[in-house]
């Protein structure tokens, strides 16, 4: 009797915790969400025309993680080195779970940009490494 009782009540604490997610936290059924806003606002914002905020949404896409990975691969087509340099670290720092980006990061290992290149040289190894 004393060890069921104690098993509820772990089981119920567990359940307590589980209810005390913070905001950012994601279930299965719902969208990421980095700093209160969805992964759909940070793609939108990878969309803008303003470099800065490009820049603002990588490094927020980088925080989401392997469900960020398609719009980051995205962004290693941009047209300012900067993005496409964040975007390639960003897959890296993701690992293993950004491999559906190593296309386009090979692809990447042609660009003009030296810093442009290491980045991508980098991330593959991250990717690859396991």
């Amino acid at each position: 009797m004393r060890l069921l009782t104690a098993l509820l009540t772990f089981a119920l604490f567990g359940v307590c915790l589980a209810a005390k997610q913070s905001p950012d936290a994601m279930s299965a059924d719902k969208e990421p969400v980095y700093q209160g806003k969805t992964l759909g606002h940070w793609i939108a914002l990878a969309r803008n025309k303003a470099p800065a905020l490009r820049l603002e949404a990588v490094s927020a896409l980088r925080n989401i993680g392997p469900k960020a990975v398609p719009a980051l691969a995205e962004l290693l087509k941009d047209k300012d080195r900067q993005i496409r340099q964040a975007a390639a670290s960003a897959l890296g720092e993701i690992g293993f779970d950004a491999n559906p980006a190593v296309p386009t990061l090979i692809e990447l290992l042609r660009d003009e940009e030296k810093e442009v290149r290491q980045a991508a040289v980098s991330a593959l190894g991250k990717v690859h490494s396991r």
